[in-house]
């Protein structure tokens, strides 16, 4: 219970690590505000995880593009949770597509989701954290570290955020607010979606470089990355920022 009364946004709530994140963090005795845009998917998510307890959770619908809605929502979830002291940031996109074929719109939309927004979110989170300092996670990737074919879009987005994460942990430092970025590797329905969009070859290709880590198998969300997630929100990591937390079997290294 190292976490037990602690309260923590998570976005990209309603599948996924962010799932996981709910879950286990309200089994750990914490107070969560689940956002998304898949109300009912973010429902079902906050509806379990309070079956299970301790804790408590509560969803709020939250579009991380636009910075009216992530204020709104962090206001809102901030009120129900009587405060904040930390937030995990999962929302995100992914797309495959050649880089000669990525689109304006595309582009934009991948970066909007996953760079802006994770801007977006730290932002309205920093004046909940301010004045008694927290905790922030952000969620990179090892494509930020290792060329991944087919993503430049998701690549810059997600070295973006690594980048931005060892920015903002330098400002505000002096809040006490600790900023560090999560590399997990872990299967997850967005690499289900993702993968749906390939050809058999290219599965198969797919498939071996998520299993080519040292540890010769893929993260589980719950079992893998959530109790690392814990530990960042806990006081146990107060001494910890401006880093690239790589929970991912050795993926980095040996690519």
């Amino acid at each position: 219970m190292q976490i037990e009364g602690k309260r923590v946004i998570v976005t990209g709530a309603s599948s996924g690590l962010g799932e996981a994140a709910v879950r286990v963090f309200v089994r750990e005795g914490a107070a969560v505000a689940a956002l998304d845009v898949d109300d009912e998917a973010g429902t079902s998510v906050v509806a379990a995880a309070n079956e299970e307890g301790p804790g408590r959770a509560v969803y709020h619908h939250c579009d991380v593009r636009r910075a009216d809605v992530v204020r709104a929502s962090f206001e809102r979830a901030a009120h129900n949770l009587g405060g904040l002291d930390a937030l995990v940031h999962f929302a995100g996109v992914d797309k495959l597509s050649p880089a000669e074929s990525i689109t304006e719109e595309e582009w934009d939309f991948v970066v909007g989701v996953n760079l802006k927004g994770t801007f977006l979110a730290n932002q309205a989170a920093f004046f909940h954290l301010r004045d008694l300092g927290g905790r922030i996670v952000n969620v990179t990737s090892a494509v930020a570290m290792v060329a991944a074919p087919g993503r430049a879009h998701y690549s810059a987005s997600k070295g973006g955020i690594a980048s931005l994460s060892r920015a903002l942990a330098a400002e505000w430092g002096q809040y006490g607010i600790n900023v560090v970025a999560l590399s997990p590797v872990a299967y997850t329905p967005m690499t289900d979606r993702s993968r749906a969009t390939l050809s058999d070859e290219e599965k198969l290709a797919f498939d071996a470089r998520m299993t080519s880590v040292p540890l010769r198998r893929n993260g589980d969300a719950e079992t893998d990355i959530a109790p690392v997630l814990v530990f960042l929100v806990s006081d146990a990591s107060r001494y910890i920022t401006a880093q690239i937390i790589a929970v991912d079997g050795g993926a980095v290294p040996v690519r």
